[in-house]
């Protein structure tokens, strides 16, 4: 962020290739549908100091930004103006007591993005369901693979579960790999 208030796109690494890409193209991506070239194909970056970035322009002709390290993402929503022309000013807005706290946080990764190219572990938001969703990915493949609920339990919970009936002496794990199944 320069003196004056403005993002020099070009001046970080954060959308350089994105940018690149869309201003050699010639020509603004048609509404509601992001330049090919300002698209990063891959859903995870390849080396540790890549940011992925992609563009969308909806019917209003604004322009929706998503930038991704792979374990943190900043969307950025430009009501006027455009970054694939160069640089823009960035205003953050806070309207209400209640939005305010999430908002700051948000403006201050975008700064410490900005400024070092990606986010600290400190900033990044810690997931709470990511345990879950991981162990329903887990029993999705073991399904696809044909397991029944009584190996898709030995393999989650091991020891836990008793060498015979399980169903009737492990009645909460039985229950939880129903749930994890459904």
């Amino acid at each position: 962020m320069s003196s004056d208030g403005r993002w020099e796109a070009s001046g970080t690494h954060v959308a350089r290739q994105a940018l690149n890409a869309a201003s050699s193209h010639g020509e603004r991506p048609a509404a509601r549908r992001a330049s090919p070239r300002a698209r990063m194909r891959s859903s995870s970056p390849r080396r540790k100091d890549e940011v992925l970035v992609s563009v969308e322009i909806d019917a209003e002709r604004r322009e929706h930004w998503l930038m991704s390290g792979g374990r943190w993402a900043i969307r950025l929503d430009l009501f006027d103006g455009t970054l694939l022309g160069g640089p823009v000013l960035v205003e953050h807005r806070i309207s209400g007591l209640q939005s305010a706290k999430p908002k700051q946080v948000a403006l201050r990764q975008f700064i410490v993005l900005a400024q070092n190219g990606g986010l600290p572990r400190s900033m990044m938001p810690k997931e709470s369901k990511a345990a879950l969703w991981i162990l329903e990915l887990r029993v999705g493949d073991a399904v696809m693979a044909g397991s029944n609920q009584q190996e898709i339990a030995r393999r989650l919970f091991g020891g836990a579960i008793s060498p015979k009936h399980w169903r009737a002496e492990n009645p909460s794990y039985r229950s939880r790999v129903q749930r994890l199944v459904k």
